[in-house]
């Protein structure tokens, strides 16, 4: 595994990584009152990041020592964020220079409060 670099907007947000393989990635999202919308939920904005950075950590260990950018992320919010969430991403698959994840938010209780669509555009090796 190896070991992810936290950017300073990941450190704002309190986005914690859980697990790393091959192809997938565990992160959570604390709940914070700071990142919440007017309704008390966590903003989207907040769940959607945790869902790319999910992604984005479950291409590290296949990809070591490569950059990748995402180039396409869609999000379907299916229920309010009231308390602590997790995203969990993996690989479904790989074309050429193009991977697409699919991602999972739930909640601790394990309802889906988001599912997230990634294709990240791989750089090759130098």
């Amino acid at each position: 595994m190896e070991k992810k670099v936290q950017v300073e907007f990941e450190r704002l947000l309190g986005i914690q990584v859980l697990k790393l393989e091959d192809g997938r990635a565990l992160l959570k999202l604390p709940f914070r009152r700071r990142f919440t919308n007017p309704h008390g939920s966590l903003h989207g904005g907040a769940i959607a990041a945790l869902a790319d950075t999910a992604a984005a950590n479950a291409l590290l260990v296949r990809y070591a020592g490569r950059s990748f950018l995402t180039v396409k992320f869609i999000i379907r919010f299916l229920k309010q964020a009231l308390g602590d969430i997790f995203a969990d991403a993996r690989i479904i698959r790989v074309r050429k220079n193009i991977v697409t994840l699919q991602v999972k938010v739930f909640n601790r209780e394990k309802a889906e409060v988001a599912a997230a669509a990634a294709e990240f555009f791989v750089r090759e090796k130098r």
